[in-house]
């Protein structure tokens, strides 16, 4: 059986329980004499139930080793039981609040659980900090929901889009036939706007049956001089008697056919099907992004230095942070993150995003 044996003095009271003295000071009367009574109670009635609550009422944390999921060192760090990482405060507080209401602990252990795999010890520190001040919902699972500014990817193809109904109108409202045109791009390997004009299809033809030209340049003398007799072989030229460097140039610029214009016409609906549901990141536009689909990105190819403000990665932030980003056509997407794969938080901006 517990021997419990307890004494007070005005606002103090030593409480003797589990082979432990425990001495509490407390600013009113009422509660050192409140803890002195339920001692006297629980010495009168020490029944396993009566027990664990004084225990509880004497150390809040008890609760939490008495989950069987939770351990505690002497310093009063907690562990996950079979771990070695200690939890941050706000875990400890978050985690006996959920104990003191009767929530279910799942969601945050499975957060912990998942933050304790990430490799970054500077992230596994700040985050739940991070998560906690801005009130992110956690899953089950233990992911947590943030949020991102994307636009929508057929913005890729509007301007082709555009184009196409512009010219077919136009050609139609001349009396002219669409099969006998076509539109190409004139530049495009441009990260830039594209470029489109329509031709007919005779002189495109034309234009692309333009040949290439060759060119030879004739290579200084100094440059043989550091060459090997082979590499200069290489070089030689029996017509010309000579060294030179062939090379190859075009007599056209390098365009891109599109299509016939009435084929482009009649597959607009077909152009956007390939992007319905999808979207892009706003800086590059390069990213395809689907509801649904997990994004990916090499965690070496992230920039993981939280004093960097905008860098190499997959952005989310809060919902203050992202109505503000992007302008007024983009769209606000929710993402389950996994704590595990976060690289960074960033100083700056109140710390309202991550990567």
């Amino acid at each position: 059986m517990n021997r419990i044996s307890a004494v007070r003095s005005g606002n103090s009271v030593t409480v003797y329980m589990d082979g432990v003295n425990n001495v509490f000071t407390f600013d009113r009367e009422e509660d050192a004499k409140e803890i002195f009574r339920t001692a006297l109670e629980t010495k009168a009635n020490p029944t396993e139930d009566n027990l664990n609550a004084f225990r509880a009422l004497m150390d809040p944390f008890y609760k939490i080793e008495a989950t069987n999921l939770i351990e505690r060192d002497r310093s009063g760090n907690l562990y996950l039981k079979g771990y070695n990482i200690a939890m941050p405060q706000l875990m400890k507080e978050k985690i006996l609040e959920y104990i003191e209401e009767g929530f279910d602990m799942t969601p945050l252990i499975n957060f912990w659980k998942l933050l304790m795999l990430n490799e970054d010890k500077v992230v596994i520190d700040s985050l739940y900090k991070f998560a906690q001040h801005f009130q992110f919902p956690i899953t089950d699972m233990g992911y947590f929901i943030a949020y991102k500014s994307v636009n929508f990817a057929g913005k890729k193809v509007e301007p082709l889009a555009i184009k196409i109904c512009n010219e077919f109108i136009r050609i139609k409202s001349i009396g002219k036939n669409p099969d006998n045109y076509s539109l190409i791009c004139n530049n495009p390997d441009s990260e830039g706007v594209k470029g489109y004009q329509l031709m007919e299809n005779v002189k495109l033809q034309e234009y692309l049956d333009q040949e290439e030209e060759d060119t030879a340049e004739a290579i200084p003398m100094r440059e043989l001089f550091k060459m090997t007799d082979a590499e200069r072989d290489a070089f030689y030229d029996e017509e010309m008697d000579g060294y030179y460097r062939q090379s190859i140039i075009y007599t056209r610029d390098v365009v891109k056919v599109e299509g016939i214009l009435s084929n482009l016409f009649d597959s607009l609906g077909d152009m956007f099907k390939e992007v319905e549901g999808s979207f892009t990141d706003i800086h590059t536009g390069k990213m395809t992004i689907r509801l649904g689909e997990p994004a990916r990105m090499n965690r070496a190819d992230c920039d993981n230095d939280p004093n960097v403000t905008c860098s190499r990665g997959l952005h989310v932030g809060t919902p203050e942070y992202v109505s503000g980003f992007g302008g007024g056509n983009s769209y606000k997407i929710a993402c389950l993150v996994n704590p595990m794969n976060v690289v960074a938080v960033p100083v700056d901006y109140n710390g309202q995003k991550m990567r």
